[in-house]
């Protein structure tokens, strides 16, 4: 049988609220601004070559480590459950293995790698497409 898409339960938040600051162009400059700040607090002369681009690098970094951090898990699915057709249950268990992982530590920013396994046991006749377990982990 054809496989129609069911509703997602709630609406997915927006992208990227995690690590704003405050939002925009005037967020970026603020945030690079810092940066550059941190940059010659630890001794560093930001105005070198070398460090010319840094600033906007560490932001895309934080803006990206942190993205996740506002995501719910009905917002990372959308649309993407469906119906089977078949409403009897067949104790199959879905598994996407060797998802890669990425955040950052709430503490201290710091960088955190991992792999995960993600699985479900369909019921009701209702499926998950396979991409979006990965955006659940």
């Amino acid at each position: 049988p054809a496989m129609s898409p069911v509703p997602a339960p709630t609406s997915p938040p927006s992208a990227g609220t995690a690590f704003t600051g405050g939002g925009g162009a005037g967020g970026d400059a603020a945030a690079e601004e810092a940066v550059r700040r941190l940059l010659a607090g630890v001794g560093e002369d930001p105005t070198r070559e070398g460090l010319l681009d840094t600033p906007a690098r560490v932001v895309r970094a934080l803006r990206f480590g942190s993205s996740g951090y506002g995501a719910t898990p009905a917002g990372a699915v959308g649309g993407a459950v469906f119906d089977d057709g078949v409403r009897a249950p067949v104790g199959g268990m879905v598994v996407v293995g060797h998802v890669d992982v990425f955040a950052l530590a709430a503490a201290d920013a710091r960088p955190l790698f991992g792999r995960c396994h993600v699985a479900y046991v369909p019921v009701g006749g209702r499926v998950l497409g396979l991409s979006k377990l990965a955006r659940v982990a």
